[in-house]
């Protein structure tokens, strides 16, 4: 049970080879703080800012994030659907050869 959590946290934390996003990332809008990423800054960190900029580039990086997602999910499911079709195609000349 001990390594179930640092399993959890290791696939949230790595990039989806599709959306190039990591699951984490998708949820909340910045990168998971790891142990190991003790260099690791908010991106509002300015004391200038405030708290509307930071909601303000918020939305739009998760906008932008979701938009690629959607364009990656589309090509993946095109490739998936034609390497099916393929499939499909090959399963049918073989029973009738």
């Amino acid at each position: 049970m001990g390594y179930a959590r640092t399993i959890l946290r290791g696939y949230c934390a790595t990039p989806n080879l599709v959306t190039e996003f990591s699951p984490f990332y998708l949820l909340h809008g910045r990168e998971m703080h790891l142990p190991c990423n003790d260099n690791l800054k908010a991106r509002c960190s300015n004391e200038n800012s405030s708290q509307g900029s930071c909601l303000e580039n918020l939305k739009t990086s998760l906008r932008t994030a979701y938009k690629l997602v959607n364009k990656a999910n589309k090509r993946s499911h095109q490739g998936n659907k034609e390497l099916l079709t393929e499939k499909q195609r090959d399963a049918v000349l073989k029973k009738t050869t």
